[in-house]
């Protein structure tokens, strides 16, 4: 008599939950938006929308320009030893003094309709020269140049001069897309080239 309670309650049991193993699933809904085409509400997930702002009307390319103001240095390039006559002096490195020296940089740039891809190219110029001059008591000081092969050199110098010029000419070249990588969030990609003289 229980085996026959528990066989009925157990397909009960069956009958009230085959249905909702059997149900079909609803059908799925498909995405709003497809790569490459335009966003006309909600932005969809993984689809990097522009961040780019078009202005209607507005000419596809710009200008701009910029003043530069460089300390451009380069190592190893101290001129010699300053070292003393005595041992009341202390021995010092003599290096080339570096300044800052004015420049300029312009480019020019183009936004296309393609996918909102933008590329950039930019002259950069910083031309300049920087010198030191030493002079030196000879009782208290003697010179040792470091840029003077010594085969058996007995002279003493006492002055020292250096001069170091820099010309700087660069071209750079980039193609770019700025997008939204969420609600505030945006980044920019880019690939370039760099060249120049120097």
């Amino acid at each position: 008599m229980k085996i026959k309670s528990l066989l009925w309650i157990l397909g009960a049991c069956l009958l009230l939950t085959g249905p909702a193993f059997s149900a079909s699933k609803p059908p799925q809904k498909a995405p709003a938006y497809l790569p490459g085409e335009p966003l006309n509400g909600e932005m969809a997930e993984g689809y990097n929308a522009t961040a780019r702002i078009d202005v209607k009307g507005s000419w596809d390319f710009f200008l701009n320009g910029s003043f530069i103001y460089w300390d451009a240095q380069e190592n190893g390039l101290a001129l010699g030893l300053k070292q003393p006559v005595n041992t009341a002096s202390r021995t010092a490195v003599e290096q080339i003094s570096f300044k800052y020296h004015p420049g300029f940089k312009v480019g020019l740039g183009l936004d296309f309709n393609h996918d909102d891809w933008s590329s950039f190219i930019e002259y950069t110029r910083l031309h300049g020269r920087n010198s030191s001059t030493y002079h030196y008591d000879p009782s208290v000081y003697t010179f040792v140049p470091f840029w003077i092969a010594n085969h058996g050199d007995t002279h003493d110098y006492y002055s020292a001069k250096g001069i170091w010029k820099i010309r700087l000419d660069l071209i750079t070249w980039d193609l770019q897309r700025e997008y939204y990588v969420g609600k505030k969030l945006t980044f920019k990609s880019f690939f370039g080239l760099i060249g120049g003289i120097l």
